[in-house]
């Protein structure tokens, strides 16, 4: 099995910040037609769309500058063609997850002397935890090794790696329960050439917007891909975090 994961922060009305780790995972053989159907997808308008990463997107950063012939119109028409292609494929065969923290209050409970991770730990933790429940529970029959794959110098991944390391054994050995017995490798890649990452930041960018009540485009791409997809949300709100982690 594959989980892809990337990242993004957003800011709420009271001025918290907020971080967002999202991931897809599925089998090795679904990630070979994903990749097909998602490059297909992006190349057939125009402009040809290279990639999505949603800051560049909306920032009109390039390659989706005005000059290279994009529009507001050409660039919703890209986003409800991505979460269209989302919502076609079999529900039962992947799943996303996302995990929320709120920062201010991590740091906040790091202020009063509680013992935490790092918040990039912990939603990493959390993502990577429950995917692999989710896939043990719906393909029993089909448990494969866990490789998982993130953007370039992502500071989530970084900590966890770490962890990784920490519990690695000789032979690798799969065992049930044991969230690092099935993990067999954990990878950095470019996002850019990598369709399934692709999809994580545009789920986690939206949930990143959806903390703010202000109105701005996409307000509610968070809900749309939640209602078209099968997604799981973990919030890690400050009173969260004492009740569970703070002890």
């Amino acid at each position: 099995m594959k989980l892809h994961l990337d990242g993004s922060e957003g800011d709420d009305d009271e001025g918290r910040k907020w971080m967002t780790l999202a991931g897809y995972i599925a089998s090795d053989g679904f990630w070979r037609d994903f990749d097909d159907r998602w490059t297909t997808m992006l190349h057939n308008r125009y402009p040809v769309a290279p990639y999505i990463h949603m800051n560049e997107l909306m920032g009109w950063d390039d390659p989706f500058e005005r000059v290279n012939g994009w529009t507001d119109r050409r660039k919703e028409e890209l986003i409800l063609d991505a979460v269209k292609l989302l919502q076609s494929i079999n529900k039962r065969a992947f799943c996303s997850f996302l995990c929320r923290i709120d920062l201010c209050g991590h740091a906040a409970l790091i202020a009063e002397g509680a013992s935490l991770k790092p918040p990039e730990f912990m939603c990493a933790d959390a993502c990577i935890s429950q995917s692999f429940k989710w896939y043990i529970s719906e393909h029993p029959d089909h448990l494969e090794a866990a490789h998982i794959f993130s953007d370039r110098d992502e500071p989530y991944i970084k900590e966890f790696k770490k962890e990784w390391a920490r519990h690695q054994e000789p032979k690798r050995l799969i065992k049930p329960g044991n969230l690092w017995g099935w993990i067999a490798s954990i990878e950095e890649v470019n996002m850019r050439e990598t369709p399934a990452i692709q999809a994580c930041d545009m789920v986690a960018w939206a949930e990143s917007r959806s903390v703010s009540d202000a109105e701005r485009p996409y307000k509610f791409l968070s809900k749309i891909i939640q209602t078209v997809t099968p997604t799981a949300r973990i919030i890690l709100t400050e009173p969260t975090l004492r009740a569970n982690f703070v002890h």
